[in-house]
């Protein structure tokens, strides 16, 4: 929930929880209007953070059959409490620029980024040292800590029945070294990382029924992660609209993470067979 002031159609300001305007599917994000039974994997990891709390300013600019958008954001940042609570008071910055083009179809082209730092803290009750008679004290201690850099591209096309879309994202961590979380039973600490996904789908919306059959893929590499294997995935799926507001969609899904020669834990093949209907009133 937020509240909106619009100035011109050029600046606009919101205050309070709003979604990240980053890419594709997380803005435009209601179930009816999505292809895919399923998220991309890099939305649902959420390289970028899915909402976040603070303040936004957006517009847009035209020029003929060209529209120029900007997005920017101060907000909390990502935390475990940061729809209402910023525990290190560290504001995480960030914003989207896009153009528009309806000349043959409508062509979107659009460029994200995100920076700020997560802290997680515990707070705990323990002896003041040098104190006589002993003294109860409150600590609040940091469990947590690392700063991400997120950037993505997007672009979407529809031309009449067709639908072209794609993203690529990527997320950098580095974490403060007295703040490293224990990842394993042998206290084995969480190193930075990287992670780079990116995926692409292309659909025909017909007029039997409005069906639309399309194909998916997408990849994601995990970057010198000791635990999990890149990925790489393909569904097909068929998705009929008879209204606006009513759709059946069933998908196959296929996944390979790493191969046999790969010695990370989480490596193998998945396959799955997704079938929704979705109906928004």
């Amino acid at each position: 929930m937020f509240l909106e002031y619009q100035a011109t159609e050029w600046l606009a300001f919101q205050a309070g929880q709003f979604l990240t305007p980053y890419g594709i599917w997380n803005i435009d994000h209601g179930t009816p209007t999505l292809v895919g039974v399923r998220r991309p994997y890099i939305i649902g990891d959420a390289l970028f953070p899915e909402r976040q709390t603070g303040l936004e300013a957006h517009g847009a600019f035209h020029l003929d059959r060209t529209s120029f958008g900007y997005h920017a954001t101060l907000s909390n940042g990502r935390g475990p409490l940061d729809s209402f609570l910023d525990l290190d008071a560290n504001k995480a910055a960030g914003g989207r620029l896009f153009v528009r083009h309806t000349g043959l179809g409508t062509l979107t082209l659009g460029g994200s980024a995100y920076y700020g730092k997560y802290t997680d803290r515990s707070t705990t009750w323990a002896t003041a040292a040098g104190k006589e008679p002993p003294l109860l004290e409150i600590r609040d201690a940091i469990t947590e800590e690392f700063t991400e850099l997120a950037m993505a591209a997007d672009l979407r096309w529809e031309w009449e029945g067709l639908l072209v879309q794609g993203e690529v994202i990527r997320s950098d961590r580095g974490y403060a070294d007295e703040h490293r979380r224990v990842v394993t039973e042998g206290r084995e600490l969480q190193p930075d990382y990287s992670r780079l996904g990116t995926y692409g789908l292309i659909g025909f919306r017909t007029s039997f029924f409005g069906a639309m059959p399309y194909v998916f893929g997408e990849t994601y590499d995990f970057e010198g992660d000791p635990f999990l294997s890149n990925a790489a995935g393909t569904a097909f799926g068929l998705n009929v609209r008879p209204q606006a507001n009513v759709v059946f969609k069933a998908q196959y899904f296929f996944a390979l993470l790493g191969d046999e020669s790969d010695q990370r834990l989480f490596r193998g093949s998945l396959r799955r067979l997704d079938l929704q209907v979705a109906w928004a009133f």
